[in-house]
């Protein structure tokens, strides 16, 4: 039905078809304008002209579609190609591989990998938080003397040098199935302190908002004009421009590890076997209906955001479409007793799988 009015989170965009068409980049600008960065290009744009971007994927198929989208304060190009199909034969004895996804642990192959979550830097993160409360509380009580100080600043240098410690560690022990990847799908630090930073941006978004609504229905009362409306400020603006920058920010760290954790997939395995989770069930909200209240709903909250920020969704349909560009295969698996059941005998038993990170048969 037309028109087709757009809602508030569809992105900002135009597409621009393209019949049998060439992706058209110019490495090297011509005689006169500013000079490019090493990676940028110059892409012709049909009804836009030349426009300077970066370009990390060189395009070498027949273009179909252009689309420039805004995602945050940045604008992002996206290319579709048709390639030629070339995917090579099968093998005769192809490498099955069983993937089994999660929060503890994103990823857990059969073959012996293990990729960590998030969660090995939260008790340091809830140890600076602890420390920083401790500073606040002395320089409210007016005790925050140079001893006191000293001893703070030593305090967080030793847990900011815990948190790059893990973080070397994790990529390190990954280094040695992957390779150059591990710095890639290893967990960062950034992606642990998102949900904190966007929390507190969203909260001063939301003061701002709040303290405007509050003067806007002021100034209605005293003039009498109830369609009076006071505009946004240009620190409600920064304030709302810096969550949906720290939105961005997450997504494009979350497309990255799935990038690299479905190429590590597709390297160790021709058939790739995923743990068939409804991840759409899994990550509705537990609060409930007025009538039938849920229970622990803050807590099944966290859980939710920690199984969306991990990307498994992502990850299998990377690997799909990487895994049939080499020939290989990607299955999904039913999940029921997934985590019980031994592979070597077939014993279902609760007790094979004592913690998130172990297993072992009883």
């Amino acid at each position: 039905k037309w028109p087709r009015f757009k809602r508030r989170t569809d992105p900002c965009g135009l597409t621009f078809p393209i019949v049998g068409g060439a992706f058209q980049a110019r490495e090297a600008p011509p005689p006169g304008e500013r000079k490019m960065r090493p990676g940028w290009c110059d892409v012709a744009v049909p009804k836009l002209g030349d426009v300077r971007a970066r370009c990390p994927v060189s395009v070498t198929g027949t273009v179909l579609q252009m689309r420039v989208v805004r995602r945050a304060d940045r604008w992002f190009l996206f290319v579709w190609q048709r390639l030629p199909d070339c995917a090579p034969a099968p093998p005769e004895q192809p490498r099955v591989v069983g993937v089994n996804r999660g929060v503890v642990e994103l990823l857990a192959t059969s073959d012996g990998l293990r990729v960590p979550g998030v969660g090995i830097y939260e008790s340091t993160l809830a140890a600076i938080a602890a420390t920083r409360a401790e500073a606040a509380a002395l320089v409210a009580a007016g005790s925050y003397d140079k001893a006191a100080k000293r001893r703070i600043n030593e305090a967080l240098q030793g847990l900011h040098r815990a948190l790059r410690e893990s973080r070397a560690q994790a990529v390190d022990g990954l280094r040695v199935e992957v390779g150059a990847l591990a710095d890639k799908i290893a967990p960062t630090v950034q992606s642990a302190k998102l949900p904190s930073r966007v929390a507190a941006a969203q909260r001063e978004a939301d003061r701002l908002a709040d303290a405007r609504k509050a003067r806007q229905k002021a100034e209605r009362e005293a003039t009498g004009d109830a369609s009076l409306r006071v505009w946004p400020s240009a620190n409600e603006k920064a304030a709302r421009l810096r969550v949906a920058r720290l939105h961005a920010d997450g997504a494009e760290r979350r497309l990255q590890r799935s990038h690299g954790l479905s190429e590590a997939l597709v390297q160790r395995g021709d058939v790739l076997a995923f743990a068939g989770l409804a991840l759409v069930d899994l990550t509705k909200s537990a609060k409930g209906t007025a009538d039938e209240p849920g229970e622990d709903v803050a807590r099944k909250s966290e859980l939710n955001r920690k199984m969306l920020d991990g990307g498994l969704g992502q990850t299998q349909v990377f690997a799909g479409y990487k895994a049939a560009d080499r020939g290989g295969v990607v299955m999904a698996l039913p999940a029921v007793n997934i985590s019980t059941e031994c592979p070597a005998c077939g014993l279902v038993d609760a007790r094979n799988h004592p913690s998130a990170t172990v297993f072992q048969c009883v």
